[in-house]
């Protein structure tokens, strides 16, 4: 499960990339740097807020999640098996 604090600092980064790229769109459209900030930081602020309520919702939805651990690509598999001891482990995990 996710915490509300790496909820944040995800939100946070996403919202500094997508503001720049805003601002800096507004700015070439209209030519107009005053606007782009404007429009930039009006942009940043109601889409952080969007963004973090967005997030909490999904954490209340089951999808996605596995009820045991997934093996990672290089965890649980002898490398000198054969492709088809490697694909029976995978099923079982699967089931």
């Amino acid at each position: 499960m996710e915490t509300h604090l790496r909820t944040v600092a995800k939100t946070l980064s996403w919202r500094f990339l997508a503001t720049i790229v805003t601002s800096v769109l507004v700015w070439m459209l209209t030519g107009k740097l005053e606007l782009g900030l404007s429009v930039g930081i009006l942009d940043c602020l109601s889409k952080i807020i969007i963004y973090y309520v967005h997030e909490r919702l999904w954490v209340h939805v089951s999808f996605g999640y596995c009820s045991e651990p997934v093996l990672q690509a290089d965890q649980g598999i002898d490398r000198s098996s054969s492709m088809h001891e490697t694909a029976s482990v995978f099923q079982e995990v699967a089931t």
